[in-house]
């Protein structure tokens, strides 16, 4: 009988081994998407500071037309922003 034991012992050690790896495969793949998340993040708050700055200047040059496309780009950019601010965790790595 101590044999059984032994037997299920190690098996029970394997089993929370191969746990163990998969929950670490499982925690990189996660930090991995949350780096692309954030870095998204950032690239879209940098593509609304540009398109701010462009509507600026177009409103001083009173070109209407491209100022309302510009200031449409830039509504939806920042619903982009608001989407990844919502699914994007503070946590950092």
């Amino acid at each position: 009988m101590p044999l059984i034991r032994e037997l299920h012992d190690l098996e029970e050690e394997e089993a929370d081994k191969k746990r163990e790896q998969q929950q670490k495969k499982i925690e990189r793949v996660i930090k991995r998407k949350i780096v692309h998340l954030q870095h998204e993040k950032q690239r879209v708050e940098n593509e609304i500071r540009v398109l701010e700055k462009k509507c600026e200047t177009l409103h001083k040059q009173n070109r209407k037309l491209l100022l309302w496309w510009y200031t449409r780009k830039l509504q939806m950019k920042k619903i982009k922003l608001d989407s990844l601010k919502k699914i994007t965790p503070s946590a950092k790595f």
